[in-house]
């Protein structure tokens, strides 16, 4: 409960938080961890976005400097936009699994240090705590079968000393209290003398080290498993204006150059696997939208080489893309990959009203020198008005107005720039493109008839 009175006497502003609760064992916004502790998690939920001043992002990096003097804490704060309920796992995650304890510990150390070290990565810690002191008794075989007593007996013994064995019953009216003989709290809670505990053996009174190695250990509060080895989970939160895969990149050479031991294997986890996965499967929808834009408009206009121009028309509304993320500082992910795979059928449309009117005015026997330009200026006015109107109404998504739109401000932003760069284009590149096949075409064409002839 202090910790609740430290994080509650933070200035924040008012205007920021709208309720704040505690929830024990499930996803939460803070996570306040201490050794031998449990973690305790605190849940604050912010006003609607159109009632504060700062995204949830930045209202992560302002809790994070308002709490980062708490002594003695381990304390993990993160967007709910950003990662989500669903666990303790962390954006950048890295799990190390085998089957020696002491050798995942070095190596997890290792990394840990190397994420701390890279710029963009925030709260970075393990799941690997260490527990409560633990005493370790390991039997020495050969001097127990010397003085004649088995490890059973001998755990059996120790059992009896410190968890007690009910000797008898004492009975009060119609109630029955055990009667439990052990050792004295005072000498079972003083270390120094359990080395020298007597022990009952065929041969005499034998003290304890003489039967046995007894040691005092810091044991794991919980251990791991993954895959049927154990495993240490090192990870990470990513900080504002970095992207996790410029982040993850810098952390993986690093750790590529870290010599580990036999048996000991690296695997990425946490929003790094997924963000491999999830990028795949949008490069293929990616690429079967341009295969099956490209067959439908082969069929359309019955011209394989028209289509292809027409598709020249993505590669320049990529250009607008990279340029929107760049000044706006957005970073390429699934969202916008997204928008990047709705501008494949938007963009062409640019190309197919003009090409298609070009090919209206050559069926009344014009020449297509003479009816381009004509043709771009006729087909300008459409096309700007169609594209005007899509970009804005994509702008308050873009500013990111109203409830989660921050989360799907990306696609609009990539929506708008592939726009933008592709209308322009489109009126003085795809022109000039259409010029060069059929002078092609006409080239070719006079070649033949001379060949024939």
């Amino acid at each position: 409960m202090k910790l609740i009175r430290l994080f509650t006497r933070r200035p924040v502003t008012t205007i920021m938080l709208f309720c704040m609760f505690l929830t024990f064992g499930g996803y939460s916004y803070f996570k306040l961890a201490k050794d031998n502790f449990p973690p305790i998690d605190i849940t604050v939920s912010l006003v609607a976005r159109d009632q504060r001043d700062l995204s949830s992002m930045e209202a992560v990096s302002v809790f994070r400097q308002l709490l980062a003097d708490i002594p003695g804490v381990r304390l993990t704060i993160q967007s709910s936009s950003s990662g989500g309920p669903g666990g303790d796992q962390k954006p950048l995650n890295v799990d190390v699994r085998g089957n020696n304890m002491d050798d995942l510990f070095s190596v997890s150390e290792e990394i840990v240090k190397i994420m701390k070290n890279t710029d963009g990565t925030a709260d970075v810690d393990m799941n690997w705590r260490l527990g409560k002191s633990e005493l370790k008794i390991i039997p020495d075989y050969r001097r127990c079968a010397d003085y004649g007593i088995t490890t059973a007996q001998l755990a059996m013994t120790l059992r009896t000393s410190f968890s007690g064995n009910v000797g008898s019953r004492y009975r009060v009216d119609d109630e029955e209290y055990d009667i439990r003989v052990r050792l004295a709290e005072e000498d079972r809670n003083d270390s120094s003398n359990i080395s020298g505990m007597p022990i009952q053996t065929p041969k005499g009174m034998v003290r304890l080290d003489s039967l046995a190695k007894v040691e005092f250990i810091e044991g794991a509060s919980k251990i791991f498993r993954a895959d049927r080895s154990r495993s240490v989970s090192v990870g990470a939160n990513i900080g504002p204006n970095f992207a996790l895969g410029n982040v993850q990149a810098l952390v993986e050479k690093q750790i590529s150059e870290i010599k580990t031991p036999a048996g000991v294997r690296i695997k990425w986890g946490g929003d790094t696997e997924m963000m491999k996965e999830s990028f795949l499967n949008m490069a293929i929808s990616l690429l079967l939208a341009i295969a099956l834009t490209y067959m439908l408009l082969s069929i359309l206009l019955e011209s394989a080489i028209l289509s292809l121009a027409l598709m020249s028309t993505i590669p320049f509304a990529l250009i607008g893309v990279i340029l929107s993320l760049v000044v706006t500082g957005t970073t390429l992910n699934i969202i916008s990959l997204m928008g990047i795979i709705m501008l494949v059928g938007i963009v062409v449309n640019n190309g197919i009203i003009l090409i298609e009117y070009i090919q209206e005015l050559r069926a009344t026997g014009s020449l297509w020198r003479d009816i381009l330009v004509q043709a771009c200026r006729v087909k300008l006015r459409p096309i700007l008005m169609t594209n005007t109107a899509i970009m804005f109404s994509m702008l308050p998504m873009a500013l990111g107005l109203g409830q989660g739109a921050e989360l799907r401000a990306p696609m609009a932003i990539v929506a708008i720039g592939g726009i933008f760069s592709s209308t322009f284009m489109t009126l003085y590149i795809l022109p000039v493109l259409y010029s060069l096949i059929e002078s092609a075409r006409e080239f070719f064409g006079r070649k033949k008839n001379i060949t024939t002839q």
